[in-house]
């Protein structure tokens, strides 16, 4: 039957409804599920949802869950971390050197969220920093974005919280934010970015704490930075899959 209709037709009536609709209508039968997989149909999605595709050679449909269930990613391959958990659980095996880590997936306009865990951690540390007057006092997390343009070395430019004091931290400067945040075993750091507002801001606890940076520019992917052995971060989503 489905065959008797044109493609450009079955697309845009698939484009009208919601991503679970399609993912049911796949169910169906092969024929159905078929349709349900159309490129056309599933980039449209992933351009409502605002991310990037021009890094990534896989079908549309696997894009588009990647991207609202993202995971970690290594970018040097060299780090003393373990990641476990599907990628997305960060185990620190080094308790002297930071590792990074960031999303694979890159994020270009729309509104995201998601959940960091501070599973284990250690104590607060103060470190010197060439641009600062005192040390810094840091918990073994900094937590935000990282600009993502092909350019752009690891770590070149980002907007990240420090869990240890609630300092802001952008392009090596500091701004206060929350005051001093004991990094707590338990504590859920959750992440909230408006792209087409330029604005991140952070829920801790449960508190809103309002946002934070109001000169986000995309492209961006969420990022992370461990330090200290046996520190251990999940991340993790609230919103529904679909």
């Amino acid at each position: 039957m489905l065959d008797e209709l044109p493609l450009e037709i079955i697309e845009h009536v698939f484009s009208w409804l919601r991503v679970i609709e399609v993912v049911k209508i796949g169910l169906v039968s092969k024929e159905w599920y078929r349709y349900s997989c159309s490129e056309n149909v599933w980039m449209l999605f992933i351009k409502q949802k605002g991310t990037a595709l021009f890094e990534y050679d896989i079908p549309y449909r696997e894009y588009y869950l990647r991207m609202i269930r993202f995971k970690w990613e290594d970018p040097t391959g060299k780090y003393n971390s373990v990641l476990t958990n599907d990628n997305r659980t960060v185990t620190k095996t080094d308790p002297e050197t930071w590792d990074y880590f960031r999303a694979d997936v890159t994020l270009l306009t729309g509104n995201h969220q998601w959940e960091v865990t501070l599973n284990r951690a250690k104590p607060p540390f103060s470190i010197p920093f060439d641009n600062e007057d005192e040390t810094a006092t840091f918990a073994p997390l900094l937590i935000g974005v990282e600009h993502r343009v092909p350019t752009t070395s690891p770590g070149a430019k980002g907007w990240v919280m420090s869990c240890g004091n609630g300092k802001l931290i952008n392009n090596s400067k500091f701004q206060s934010y929350t005051g001093i945040l004991l990094p707590i075993e338990g504590c859920v750091i959750q992440v909230d970015l408006d792209l087409d507002k330029g604005t991140l801001g952070y829920i801790i606890d449960g508190v809103d704490h309002g946002i934070a940076f109001t000169n986000i520019t995309s492209p961006v992917s969420p990022a992370i930075s461990i330090i200290g052995s046996d520190t251990t971060a999940t991340l993790s989503f609230k919103h529904s899959l679909y």
